[in-house]
């Protein structure tokens, strides 16, 4: 997207670097994991290698079983989704991750989103407090929460991701998934400066 719409989020250039074809995650997914501003070290890249590498199989069989997180069922974006499901193939991609030992789950996150960006939700050190806060008063999972906030705003989404489009008409620019809306609008909402 142009520098104007990068602004809005520290990582939005990083939507602009397509995923690896196929199966495998590359080497460059897992660097454009780590943001514009997060640091990456050698151990850090070893763990999201080991991840991946074990999440790949895994969030393929999601993929191939639906591809858009917005046409799973309710059920299967829980924290418990049904044996054999897509949602307990994706919720398996994800799995692989939170037991990597030293990676935060932002990252996990990230690393899944960009592989797969209408498929995972993107939660990141900024969102992921208020979307865990807001969960629970909704009797819901976080994942679930996304789910029934995109899906109770669809005309909205819709409307804001065909603005998006007009915009990003420059070369290298790309469509944002809904997924990547709803994350950007939060991260706007909790990074704004409180007003006296």
């Amino acid at each position: 997207m142009t520098n104007h719409h990068r602004a809005a989020d520290s990582g939005g250039a990083n939507d602009c670097v397509p995923a690896a074809a196929g199966l495998e995650f590359s080497d460059l997914d897992l660097l454009v994991s780590a943001g514009l501003n997060a640091r990456i070290d050698m151990p850090t890249l070893a763990r999201l290698r080991s991840f991946a590498d074990r999440a790949a199989s895994h969030l393929e069989l999601a993929h191939s079983g639906q591809p858009d997180f917005l046409r799973l069922t309710r059920d299967e974006v829980g924290d418990d989704p049904p044996p054999e499901s897509t949602g307990r193939h994706l919720f398996e991609a994800w799995r692989q991750g939170i037991a990597t030992p030293g990676l935060a789950e932002a990252r996990v996150h990230k690393t899944l989103h960009h592989k797969r960006p209408h498929l995972v939700p993107l939660l990141d050190n900024m969102t992921i407090r208020p979307i865990g806060d807001a969960a629970p008063a909704a009797a819901c999972g976080r994942w679930q929460l996304i789910y029934q906030e995109i899906h109770d705003h669809a005309g909205r989404f819709d409307d804001l991701a065909d603005k998006v489009a007009k915009v990003a008409t420059g070369t290298g620019d790309v469509p944002l998934s809904w997924l990547r809306l709803y994350d950007i609008l939060v991260w706007m909402k909790v990074g704004r400066p409180a007003r006296s």
